[in-house]
């Protein structure tokens, strides 16, 4: 499934897998002056291969190493003769990428490896981006940005300001460092792989972090008065939902709680 969404000189392409007509998990990808920046699922490789061309696209870079931004990357060198580029970090997962979750291959589908370069920086015809490293969501994870507009993309560095979910191998401490580091620049936009089009972003990670900050005294509260995690999580996020249960507690709210504890935990 695809929509097009254009944002002045951005194009938001949104895609997600089909089940019975409906989509199962909708994920962004960006596209501005030639420069396709995430690639989706493996699922949608056919869509994004025609966004490609219908756009003109002629470079692709990827945020970090989830399938869900880099599915599409074979497809597109094969079809396209487009060679995927990352951070330093990121490349050796998008030319052998590592087998994933059961429900991630439900998702979005296992990516394929391809010729894949390291790169700092991104010039396009118009527009220069800078490759920043904002670790936490994954320890490659970069977002691009582009200061004289006062862009950010930013992948999975943001996803919602009242995040509740927390994957079992995200690093909440360091996302949070990351979090802050993009907000001090004080940018005019965030382009969000899940949020989308986040404007005045430093305010909208501002109220983020607050809201776990929030959640993080009351952990300690409750904590304090003997309550566990679990009945904690259920008080404050509620009990887990069908992706915690399918994911097999990969993703669940139980993992932000225990992260946020440990935060507060000398």
């Amino acid at each position: 499934m695809l929509r097009v969404q254009p944002w002045g000189p951005v194009t938001r392409v949104s895609l997600s897998r089909s089940l019975v007509g409906r989509p199962v998990f909708w994920v962004s990808v960006y596209v501005v002056d030639g420069l396709l920046i995430d690639s989706g699922p493996y699922r949608t490789r056919c869509e994004i291969v025609a966004v490609a061309r219908d756009q003109g696209v002629e470079q692709v870079y990827c945020t970090h190493q989830h399938e869900d931004h880099t599915g599409g990357n074979r497809a597109l060198y094969d079809a396209l003769g487009l060679t995927p580029q990352a951070g330093p970090a990121t490349v050796a997962s998008l030319l052998a990428p590592p087998p994933i979750h059961l429900y991630r291959q439900f998702s979005w589908g296992q990516a394929q490896g391809a010729p894949a370069r390291a790169v700092s920086h991104i010039a396009t015809e118009r527009y220069a981006f800078a490759v920043m490293p904002t670790p936490g969501h994954s320890p490659d994870h970069t977002a691009l940005v582009e200061p004289t507009q006062g862009w950010v993309f930013g992948g999975d560095l943001f996803i919602h300001e009242r995040a509740k979910y927390l994957r079992v191998d995200e690093d909440l401490a360091t996302l949070i460092e990351s979090l802050r580091c993009v907000a001090a620049l004080h940018p005019t936009v965030l382009f969000c792989g899940h949020a989308g089009v986040v404007e005045d972003p430093a305010a909208a990670i501002a109220r983020k972090l607050a809201y776990w900050d929030e959640l993080r005294a009351e952990i300690q509260r409750r904590k304090a008065s003997g309550q566990s995690l679990g009945a904690i999580r259920d008080a404050l996020l509620g009990p887990e939902g069908m992706m915690t249960h399918v994911s097999r507690g990969h993703l669940s709210k139980l993992n932000m709680i225990r992260a946020l504890d440990a935060l507060a935990t000398p």
